[in-house]
């Protein structure tokens, strides 16, 4: 692993002009920094989509991974970019990479209330059912939190209302024991089996 370069810092920036100068000097555009970060990873985290596109045009690894298993995408759906995951995938990007816990790009969108995020990803090829480690689905965090807009997205995007985790928790029985009613009476209009509420 090396060092933060000033590619880095440009793709951080959104400073597009000035990586096409370092590509040009000779800078590597898929340089990693201590915990195995490129430059595309911050153009992604920070929405820099016109950086994020140049950076793949000049070499950098649209597929690649940090450390931790963590993709471009993974980056990009943490802060919500839907048209930068949308891109990114269409640049080669894996929309199911998973990260050493075992998950997607979806499970983040998710986990941080991205609605519009996680309907770009699966429109672009995400498993709505894609499991965790532990068994962990996207609509499992979606259940968990009450994001009722997520949790119908998720469902219409092809989601199980019944899929269980490792311990046999459903999202019925997550949003259940919340109280967030808007999002059970989703899953339950989904076909959720209300005799498994654990």
């Amino acid at each position: 692993m090396g060092e933060i370069t000033d590619t880095h810092r440009a793709a951080y920036q959104g400073l597009t002009e000035t990586v096409i100068a370092l590509a040009e000097s000779g800078a590597d555009m898929d340089a990693r920094d201590e915990e195995g970060v490129p430059p595309l990873f911050l153009a992604a985290l920070k929405g820099h989509l016109d950086t994020a596109i140049m950076l793949v045009k000049l070499g950098a690894d649209a597929d690649a991974r940090e450390s931790g298993g963590m993709s471009s995408l993974h980056y990009a759906a943490r802060n919500g970019h839907a048209k930068m995951l949308t891109e990114l995938v269409k640049l080669g990007a894996d929309p199911n990479a998973r990260e050493e816990t075992g998950f997607g790009p979806l499970h983040v969108a998710i986990m941080n209330g991205h609605v519009e995020a996680a309907v770009a990803l699966m429109k672009s090829g995400a498993d709505p059912n894609a499991r965790g480690d532990t068994g962990l689905a996207p609509l499992h965090f979606a259940a968990w939190h009450g994001y009722d807009e997520a949790t119908v997205a998720l469902i219409e995007g092809g989601a199980d209302p019944n899929i269980q985790d490792e311990d046999g928790s459903a999202p019925l029985g997550l949003a259940s024991r919340k109280g967030y009613a808007k999002t059970v009476s989703a899953l339950i209009k989904a076909g959720a089996d209300t005799g498994a509420l654990y």
